[in-house]
């Protein structure tokens, strides 16, 4: 693998791939540009890939309890503090279901996945 460049890559825009070195360290990347090279561009290859941004590697955390990281994205939620609201999953069970686990009010809950948790 040593000797894989972008090249020999099939991509995706917008898909995240996971980058691994060193047999363990793990790096989260997502190509969102690709285009010609133009004149205008750095000629020299050193230069390249280009880093359009960087994460800043902050957790999304739970709303409610601001110890875990954030799992499920709440809207139109009369318990939430603030619409949209990003919850753990205990969190979310305890507020927005009782215990039978049935729904309590009219809400939405998206599953939410930080990058940020894991890159």
């Amino acid at each position: 693998m040593e000797e894989t460049t972008f090249l020999d890559l099939s991509l995706r825009l917008g898909q995240p791939y996971l980058f691994l070195h060193q047999g363990d360290c793990e790096h989260l990347v997502v190509f969102s540009d690709i285009r010609m090279l133009r004149q205008d561009d750095p000629q020299d290859l050193a230069e390249y890939p280009v880093i359009a941004s960087k994460s800043q590697k902050r957790r999304q955390m739970c709303v409610a309890c601001q110890i875990h990281t954030a799992r499920w994205l709440i809207r139109n939620s009369y318990l939430a503090p603030e619409d949209p609201c990003f919850l753990c999953e205990p969190c979310l069970k305890a507020l927005h279901y009782d215990k039978e686990g049935n729904k309590v009010g009219n809400f939405q809950a998206y599953l939410y996945f930080d990058v940020n948790a894991v890159a």
